[in-house]
């Protein structure tokens, strides 16, 4: 490489080679002087115009050798600089290959430690990992340390789980991992990591770990907490057990995919206004030994699915709003428990509950606003109100059972069931038997209930 850079030598041959020009413009000079102006009568004036001439060349050579010498001094200057910005530069990278090292060291034992038999080197390990992956700038360091922490939630806390272990939770029982031999401390180590991802989720925290994807499908997780929590990246809880209360209230599921498919509650679970975006949410298949709670929660999501959710304790979507942009599918969902509460809920789409049952002690659509609806599902409850909910698209009630509603001379409804200053903006619903009309009629015998 070529360097700007003027060496003393190069330097001194310079002003040598100037200084014998500067004598020859002298003596060129002269002799230009004597032979075009050379008057013997005024000798005065030959010197006169020969210093003035002289002169102005030498003055005209002390500029040019002043500009060389900045220059000089510039460029010298300038190496200079680079040649300590590269001394920066390199001991900068060397600090930093250093330091990278140093981090593959500590995420290496780290990872060795949460191995380690003792619950308290898990726990340290645990804790260092959580640190590395906020001190690790790059992405795919940082998602290794998290997917660590993740792996050993997912991992059952004792060998040779039975058949209902929680990677694979029957539908019926679930087996408590701990039930069996297992080293008791297991329990806070895992409590610990719980602890450390919400530490590093929590919404504007400083330590919040950014964009890193959550990986916890199949992991028993007791007393979940995730409240005020930020899911930038996957938030993935498919076949997870949750024991104990799990909470998500106020959190955001912001990432492109949001599932808790096949995740079974077996306590409360609780997403009071959570807000879920990205491209899907999945909660099918869920099962809910106890309440699920949605109040005020917002789904913004391009897919928001509840396929095949059983409900058992009961479930809550009060105020809560649906701005997904297809429809929304409670498909093949069963309601339990003391109540199905959609009150004051809002559609911003479609909503289907086709082929769903509704057993809940209370089914309420109180002041729901729904847009595109189809109630193609069995109402075995004992109160199922439509008090002030509102339509503006097309309802479809083809096929609906009312195990328990009120008796209408054209419609095999039985029991109570109210549509009470119900709005249909598009049209009251009709059947091939006529327009359905809603109101309770006592002083009419109950027949038995129809069979599905």
């Amino acid at each position: 490489m070529r360097s700007n850079h003027i060496r003393p030598r190069t330097l001194w041959l310079s002003i040598v080679i100037a200084i014998v020009l500067a004598s020859g413009v002298i003596w060129g000079a002269y002799f230009i002087v004597v032979l075009f102006f050379d008057t013997p009568d005024r000798p005065d004036e030959v010197r006169a115009r020969t210093t003035a001439l002289v002169t102005g060349l030498l003055g005209a050579v002390a500029i040019a050798l002043a500009i060389l010498r900045e220059r000089v001094a510039i460029r010298s200057h300038n190496h200079v600089q680079r040649l300590e910005l590269r001394r920066i530069l390199e001991h900068e990278e060397r600090l930093r290959l250093e330091h990278l090292s140093d981090l593959r060291g500590r995420y290496v034992s780290a990872a060795e430690q949460l191995g380690h038999p003792s619950a308290a080197v898990r726990i340290a390990g645990a804790n260092a990992l959580a640190a590395l992956a906020l001190e690790w700038e790059d992405p795919a360091q940082r998602q290794a340390c998290v997917d660590v922490l993740c792996a050993y939630l997912r991992m059952p806390p004792m060998k040779g789980l039975p058949s209902g272990s929680p990677h694979e939770p029957p539908t019926a029982h679930i087996t408590d991992p701990w039930s069996g031999e297992t080293d008791p401390n297991d329990r806070q180590v895992r409590l610990t990591i719980q602890r450390l991802i919400r530490t590093h989720l929590l919404t504007g925290s400083i330590r919040h770990w950014g964009e890193v994807s959550i990986d916890l499908s199949g992991a028993w997780l007791e007393d979940f907490d995730a409240n005020l929590t930020t899911f930038a990246g996957a938030a993935v809880f498919e076949k997870a057990v949750f024991s104990g209360t799990a909470a998500f209230q106020e959190a955001q599921f912001t990432g492109w995919h949001t599932t808790f498919r096949e995740a079974t509650f077996l306590d409360v679970g609780d997403f009071d206004r959570a807000h879920f975006s990205g491209h899907i949410v999945s909660f099918s298949a869920v099962i809910a030994k106890d309440l699920l709670l949605f109040p005020g929660a917002h789904f913004a999501a391009e897919h928001a699915l509840f396929i095949g959710a059983t409900l058992e304790g009961g479930v809550s979507f009060a105020h809560a709003s649906f701005f997904t942009s297809g429809l929304v599918p409670f498909i093949r969902t069963v309601f339990s428990g003391r109540q199905a509460n959609f009150r004051d809920t809002r559609f911003k789409g479609g909503v289907s509950f086709s082929e769903s049952l509704f057993s809940s002690d209370e089914v309420i659509f109180r002041e729901t606003k729904f847009r595109q609806a189809s109630f193609d599902a069995v109402f075995a409850s004992g109160g199922v109100h439509f008090i002030d909910a509102s339509f503006a698209g097309k309802v479809d009630f083809e096929g609906a059972i009312f195990m328990q509603g009120p008796v209408h001379r054209d419609l095999p409804f039985w029991g109570e069931i109210r549509f009470i200053r119900t709005e249909f903006e598009s049209g009251s619903p009709t059947t091939g038997d006529g327009s359905f009309f809603g109101y309770p009629t006592p002083e009419i015998p109950q027949p038995d209930p129809v069979v599905a």
